[in-house]
Order: structure tokens, then C-alpha cells, then sequence
């Protein structure tokens, strides 16, 4: 499948989504567009990867850490978990990673958004 990357917008065979900021970049698994969104500094907004189909449909935002591995506010480094934006996508042996501006890396399941593992890279 080919795509193409607009600013905010991501074509998939003529079929256009568009995001509230600009795409950082995208990584194709199967039918799904895994995309990493720019997020302006002065924006609260953390959770910033989205799947999208081949129909130009978001059919998940990746899940907060803070949910996938159940840390409390009272955890120490919560901060780190709940408020920390995405700056990096990969895909290594067919898994998806994606790392945060705080030094947080996870395995996102490519067909949901959840996170499966927590690795730390600072």
C-alpha cells in the first residue's frame, strides 16, 4: 500500500485523514498506518500515535502508559509514565517502538495502540 504525508494529512489510496497537528512520521504494518504526531511544546497532549486503516480511519490512539501497566499518581516517576510525549517510532523484528521525549521506550501492539513492555533508554 502507498501513502503519502501532507503536513497534518495522511492519503491512503485516495483516502485522506486529517490530524489536528502535524505527522512526524509513519510506519506501515499490514493494513494499519502506525503515524507519530508533532506536538507543539506549549500543547497537553501526550498520547500523540494513532492506527489508521487503509479506509483513512483512526481505529485506535496508542494507550497511556499510566493504563497499560497500571501505575498509580502516588508511583514514583509517575510523571514520567503520564506526561511524557512520543518523539520516535520504529519497527525492529517486526515490532513497533516507540519512544518518549523522557527517555521511555514501549512495544505498541500494532492492532490496538496497547502497550506490552516498558524499557528505559537514558
Amino acid at each position: 500500500m502507498t501513502y503519502k504525508i501532507l503536513g497534518n494529512k495522511l492519503i491512503i489510496n485516495n483516502n485522506t485523514v486529517k490530524f489536528d497537528f502535524e505527522i512526524n512520521s509513519v510506519i506501515s504494518k499490514e493494513d494499519i498506518y502506525i503515524v507519530l504526531l508533532d506536538i507543539p511544546i506549549d500543547v497537553n497532549e501526550t498520547d500523540n500515535i494513532y492506527g489508521v486503516n487503509v479506509e483513512g480511519e483512526i481505529i485506535w490512539q496508542v494507550e497511556n502508559p499510566t493504563i497499560s501497566f497500571s501505575i498509580s499518581p502516588d508511583t514514583q516517576g509517575y510523571k514520567y509514565y503520564s506526561n511524557s510525549i512520543y518523539v520516535q517510532l520504529s519497527m525492529n523484528d517486526e515490532k513497533i517502538y516507540a519512544n518518549t521525549f523522557s527517555g521511555m521506550q514501549y512495544n505498541i501492539n500494532y492492532k490496538t495502540g496497547k502497550l506490552h513492555e516498558i524499557n528505559i533508554t537514558k
